[in-house]
């Protein structure tokens, strides 16, 4: 994988987006903002139960405290990744509220096939495609990242998927869910 770079060519670069589990779809749906446009992502299971492991690494390995001279464990380091994910959550809940994307019946929409992750030391850029071409990314940071991860797995639980590929931090806090289905991220 590539460090995260310029932003491609020609692929709009998501500045909002609004996630949620649209139960006539039976998928996720991402709705999205960028410059000049309005775009609807269909995220189905399948291709997020392989994107879901790829990002939750990248978290697990940008542990800000990894370098410091702390116990040690796996334990240890599920409890650290947990508080880190309560505080995003927690951060999250308190922002002003904002009004879901909202994309007119013009707005294009993509069955998403992959996502190519670009990662670096400080961001992790998602490159959202269909088998044609590449629609939309979004680039974002620990912070922004683990928002984004919380919103995802509240609606992965409102469509009542099986949960075994997310890590205990995400499940096993007793953590409030997000005020709404549909809370966006920017």
């Amino acid at each position: 994988m590539s460090a995260v770079g310029p932003v491609s060519v020609g692929t709009p670069d998501l500045q909002r987006v609004t996630t949620r589990f649209h139960e006539a779809q039976a998928r996720i749906c991402m709705s999205g903002e960028f410059p000049g446009g309005h775009v609807v992502l269909w995220l189905p299971q399948r291709m997020l139960r392989r994107l879901v492991p790829v990002v939750v690494d990248w978290l697990a390995n940008h542990d800000p405290m990894k370098d410091l001279a702390l116990p040690s464990g796996d334990l240890y380091r599920e409890a650290l990744q947990g508080f880190a994910q309560q505080a995003a959550r927690t951060q999250l809940e308190q922002l002003p509220a904002v009004a879901p994307v909202s994309v007119g019946a013009d707005s294009p929409e993509y069955l998403v096939s992959s996502v190519q992750v670009e990662r670096s030391a400080q961001c992790l850029r998602m490159v959202f495609s269909t088998a044609q071409s590449s629609v939309a990314q979004m680039v974002l940071y620990p912070q922004s990242l683990r928002q984004w991860l919380n919103i995802l797995f509240d609606a992965w639980r409102r469509a009542d998927w099986p949960v075994d590929l997310w890590p205990a931090w995400m499940h096993d806090d007793g953590a409030l869910s997000v005020k709404t289905p549909s809370e966006p991220l920017h």
